[in-house]
């Protein structure tokens, strides 16, 4: 049986060429809402849930905290372009695993 990944991202095309690329070793559903992520996390059981914050229903910090406050135990990765130093110090507050940039750079 594979691990499960849920991928959190309204921005359909960023969440499918994630997916993409862990399907070849993980069963992996992606959903565009916290709402439905919240859902998703119970029935799913992920070991791994990837997240941005910036959202239309909810932010990520709710997703994260209600995850969190239910006493369910995967793994955050949270995937933003707030980078700023009070979204980085929230995020160790509420226990993230990984933060990655999601700015692209020009070169």
């Amino acid at each position: 049986m594979l691990d499960k990944i849920i991928i959190v991202d309204d921005h359909r095309v960023f969440a499918e060429s994630i997916a993409s690329i862990l399907r070849n070793k993980y069963e992996v559903l992606e959903v565009s809402s916290v709402e439905k992520a919240l859902q998703a996390v119970k029935i799913f059981s992920p070991k791994l849930v990837i997240t941005d914050l910036q959202m239309p229903d909810q932010d990520g910090f709710f997703l994260i905290k209600s995850i969190r406050d239910k006493g369910l135990l995967p793994k955050i990765l949270v995937l933003s372009s707030l980078t700023n130093q009070s979204t980085i110090h929230k995020l160790i507050q509420h226990k993230v695993n990984g933060f990655l940039n999601k700015k692209c750079v020009k070169y």
